[in-house]
């Protein structure tokens, strides 16, 4: 009987030149020890884990390790080749803190000695994420999910779309929370694989379903639509076989076209992304006939260290302006580069009719992925019952936006904010609970409302203070009457009669 060999555990200090090596000997790719021939996929990842608000400073490398995601890849595809890599993986996990070996088997110890529960916080409290490296030297990067930059009060940083993904490590139980990024390897996915696989992971934990794998992507992508063979996945996908893909995984997707009207478009996006719903932007590159896809999982709003305009969507011919704070950059998943990649809108020529985002990078050697991608499509998986799409949010706020200037007042209508967001009904009302209002009537949404399982949040607010919460239906689409209004909640009670008395758009009732 072969010896098999046992799991290795090692610790290392992180720098650039750390992590390159480390994932040279994972993939078994020789060239990655040439500076130059490192994959931008690498040298991103060490710029983000030291340019992040907790910066690495440790590796863990965990070998073998078995990936479910990367093994369907494998038995679909590498399997079959005359020289075949091996199935397992290597996982490397990021740590913040200067944990030695000493000090892993210490806390491993006192786990087995009644100190079960303090050794997985101790070790969550350094915890910063995984990189999971397959053994594929043109490919290596994996499964990889790592936290997002965090908010701070001088900072609106949101990455939203997040969800949580448990890890066991030498049997202790730790998580992250991310979203999921890998590189494509063109055997089993191209660019429009990898950008679905990020959203389409996040939508179905998030409903309680397992993540889908990039074979079962491009496997959906291509059951019932062929423009070249499914694998290798040199061809990509087309807008046909990403719809078929989000259908096939349960979900109903959702076409938004920027052209003409930006701030719409942004405000629509910014709905869906608040809402933890990822965004997959195909963008046009002057000079690349094929799109490019990116997933959208996050945005900075305005703040006082990068200040950006407000979004105005205008009404009535331009009288009246539905305005929402601004997003001075977007985080997206670009496979080209890796998670969370910096994004700031670009303003178009005067002959460009489509909006424009533009990659910044934190460092050198990223210049020729600078140039302006114009968004041709945004393309969202929908929760299938979810039916009331984000532009049928925008045309009920502005239908609401003349009451709402008048229960502000002359003195504050100009300073009002609409925020447009899907939540979850239970955590809605979670929410309630936290608006400040009284407790009987935070009581009485709480035990009377009859919610679906999405409900559709207009939010106005003057400045940062809550105003009224609008609470719609979302499993019927926006007619001319009655609005899918299902409860208003305002800030105070002075508002009720007026609520009360807004028949034109049929109120449910009013807390």
């Amino acid at each position: 009987m072969v010896g098999r060999p046992p799991l290795s555990l090692r610790l290392l200090a992180f720098d650039e030149t750390s992590l390159v090596s480390e994932i040279r000997v994972a993939c078994r790719g020789e060239a990655l020890g040439d500076a130059e021939q490192v994959p931008p996929q690498i040298g991103y990842l060490a710029a983000y884990l030291r340019r992040h608000d907790r910066p690495a400073k440790a590796l863990l490398i965990e070998s073998p390790y078995v990936d479910r995601h990367y093994l369907e890849e494998f038995a679909g595809y590498y399997a079959t080749a005359l020289y075949p890599p091996p199935s397992k993986t290597t996982r490397i996990h990021v740590l913040t803190d200067n944990l030695t070996e000493d000090q892993l088997r210490s806390l491993i110890r006192r786990a087995g000695e009644g100190h079960f529960e303090e050794s997985c916080a101790e070790l969550q409290r350094m915890y910063l994420g995984y990189i999971v490296v397959r053994p594929i030297p043109s490919a290596p990067i994996g499964r990889t999910v790592l936290a997002p930059y965090e908010t701070s009060k001088n900072r609106r940083c949101f990455a939203p779309a997040t969800t949580r993904h448990n890890v066991h490590l030498a049997g202790l139980n730790i998580h992250v929370d991310g979203v999921p990024f890998q590189q494509q390897d063109q055997a089993v996915g191209a660019c429009a694989t990898t950008a679905l696989w990020s959203a389409i992971s996040r939508v179905a934990r998030a409903d309680g379903g397992r993540a889908p794998t990039p074979l079962a992507i491009t496997m959906a992508a291509t059951r019932h639509l062929l423009s070249d063979r499914p694998l290798p996945a040199v061809a990509g996908l087309d807008l046909s076989q990403t719809l078929a893909a989000i259908r096939e995984s349960g979900f109903s997707p959702w076409v938004l076209k920027a052209e003409h009207e930006h701030d719409a478009f942004k405000l629509a996006l910014k709905c869906c992304v608040r809402s933890g719903i990822p965004v997959i932007l195909q963008l046009k590159y002057e000079g690349d006939p094929a799109l490019h896809a990116v997933t959208v999982v996050g945005f900075r709003e305005d703040d006082a260290d990068e200040p950006a305009g407000d979004i105005a969507v205008a009404l009535g011919g331009g009288s009246v302006t539905l305005r929402a704070k601004g997003m001075s950059r977007v985080y997206a998943h670009d496979d080209r580069l890796g998670p969370y990649a910096r994004f700031v809108w670009h303003t178009p020529d005067k002959k460009e009719t489509w909006p424009q985002i533009k990659f910044v990078p934190g460092r050198t050697g990223f210049e020729r992925y600078e140039a302006p991608g114009t968004i041709w499509n945004a393309i969202v998986p929908l929760y299938p019952k979810l039916r009331l799409a984000p532009t049928d949010l925008i045309a009920l706020a502005s239908e609401l936006l003349p009451l709402m200037r008048e229960l502000a007042g002359p003195e504050y209508r100009h300073r009002l904010n609409v925020d447009l967001q899907y939540a979850q009904a239970g955590r809605y009302l979670e929410e309630v609970f936290r608006l400040g209002i009284a407790s009987e009537r935070s009581a009485k949404v709480a035990t009377e409302a009859i919610l679906p399982r999405y409900v559709g949040v207009v939010r106005f607010s003057i400045d940062d203070e809550w105003l009224i919460d609008i609470v719609s239906d979302t499993t019927d689409i926006k007619r001319d009457a009655p609005a899918p209004i299902l409860l208003a909640i305002p800030r105070y009670l002075a508002h009720i009669p007026a609520l009360q008395q807004f028949r034109a758009l049929s109120l449910g009732w009013v807390a």
